[in-house]
C-alpha cells in the first residue's frame, strides 16, 4: 500500500471492527444502512420536523418511540417518521410504512371482553417484541430475531395499557399468499421463536453486502477506486492487490460494489403512476446473496417491493 493510500485509510477513520455489526443484519436493516447515506434523505431529515422522540426502554427491555408531527414526507422514503441518519441499524429502530415492506400485518385491537381470560397479543409478555411507534391513530411494533425482522401494525385499543385481541386485515384476494404467511410467521414470533423460509445470509453474502457498504461510504468521502481498494485490503477484505500491469481484478472488484452501493442507496423512491399512495418500492437485496458474479452490476437490476424479510 502506497503513503497515499495509507493517508485515505486512516482519513478514513474506520476500522475492520467498526462494521462487524453488519453480520447481524437483517434485510431491513441493510436497507437503512444503506438509505441513511442519501445525501436526499439526510437533507430531508433535516428540514422537517417530524421526527421520533428519543426511546424510552420499559423494564421489560422494549423501547418505546413516539412519532412527533406530520410525516408525509417520510413516507416518500418508505418510513412512518424520520429516523436520525446518524445511527446505524444497531443503535435504533426503523419503522417502515406498511406499503413498503412485501410482508406485514395489519390488525384491530381491542381490550379482552370480561368473559374471556386469553389475549392474542400481550406487548410485554409476548417474545420477540424489541420496539414499538405510538402515534395518535395506530401503534406499529417491530418483531425480530437474529436473522429476520416483522413489523406489525395496530388500529384501536392501546397496547402499552393492557393485552388486546386482534382481528387481521387482509387487503383483497391479491394479498392472501403474502398476507398469510405473514399472520404465521408473526404468531410463531409472538408465541416462540421467529421461523419462516427466509434463510440465514451465507458469509459470502454478508462479504458482498459489507464492501458495497464500505465502498460507498469511501466513495462519498471522496475516494478513488484505488483508495476503496486500499481499504478493503486494510480491511482483509480482499486478497487482491492493486497492480500496473495490466491486472484489474481489484479495480473491477471496487468498481463493482461502488456501483452496487450507489444503486442501493439511490433505489427507494416514490414511482410517478401511484404518487397518491406513496407505493416505495426497493430493489430485491436477493440479488446480492449468492448470485455474486462478475455480470451483477452490467445486467438491469429489477425493481421489486421492498425487503423480502
Amino acid at each position: 500500500m502506497g503513503e497515499k493510500g495509507a493517508d485515505f485509510v486512516a482519513a478514513f477513520g474506520k476500522t475492520a471492527s467498526d462494521y462487524a455489526y453488519t453480520d447481524c443484519l437483517t434485510d431491513t436493516d441493510w436497507a437503512w444502512e444503506f438509505l441513511r447515506l442519501s445525501p436526499a434523505y439526510r437533507n430531508d431529515y433535516i428540514e422537517s420536523y417530524a421526527k421520533l422522540t428519543r426511546g424510552i426502554i420499559h423494564p421489560s427491555g422494549i423501547k418505546i418511540y413516539r412519532a412527533r408531527g406530520r410525516h408525509d414526507k417520510a413516507r416518500r422514503w418508505g418510513l412512518s417518521a424520520f429516523t436520525e441518519p446518524g445511527l446505524n441499524a444497531q443503535e435504533t429502530h426503523v419503522f417502515w410504512s406498511q406499503d413498503t415492506l412485501s410482508y406485514s400485518v395489519l390488525a384491530a385491537s381491542s381490550r379482552v371482553p370480561a368473559p374471556r381470560k386469553e389475549s392474542d397479543f400481550d406487548l410485554f409478555q409476548d417474545k420477540n417484541c424489541c420496539a414499538i411507534l405510538c402515534d395518535d391513530h395506530y401503534q406499529k411494533i417491530i418483531l425480530r430475531s437474529r436473522n429476520a425482522a416483522l413489523d406489525m401494525k395496530l388500529v384501536g385499543a392501546n397496547v402499552l395499557f393492557s393485552p388486546v385481541i386482534l382481528q387481521f386485515h387482509l387487503d383483497g384476494f391479491a394479498k392472501i399468499s403474502s398476507g398469510t404467511k405473514a399472520l404465521i410467521w408473526t404468531r410463531n414470533a409472538l408465541k416462540s421463536q421467529l421461523t419462516g423460509d427466509k434463510k440465514a445470509l451465507t458469509r459470502t453474502a454478508k462479504m458482498h453486502r459489507k464492501k458495497c457498504l464500505i465502498a460507498l461510504k469511501c466513495y462519498l468521502k471522496g475516494a478513488s477506486l484505488r483508495d476503496i481498494g486500499n481499504v478493503f485490503r486494510a480491511y482483509g477484505l480482499t486478497r487482491l492487490s492493486w497492480s500496473s500491469s495490466g491486472d484489474e481484478a481489484l479495480k473491477k472488484q471496487v468498481w463493482r460494489c461502488r456501483n452496487m452501493g450507489l444503486k442501493l442507496m439511490h433505489s427507494i423512491f416514490v414511482t410517478p403512476q401511484t404518487r397518491k399512495s406513496s407505493s416505495i418500492f426497493f430493489p430485491q437485496l436477493e440479488t446480492m446473496n449468492t448470485r455474486i458474479r462478475k455480470r451483477t452490476c452490467n445486467s438491469k437490476i429489477k425493481r421489486y417491493q421492498i425487503l423480502n424479510f
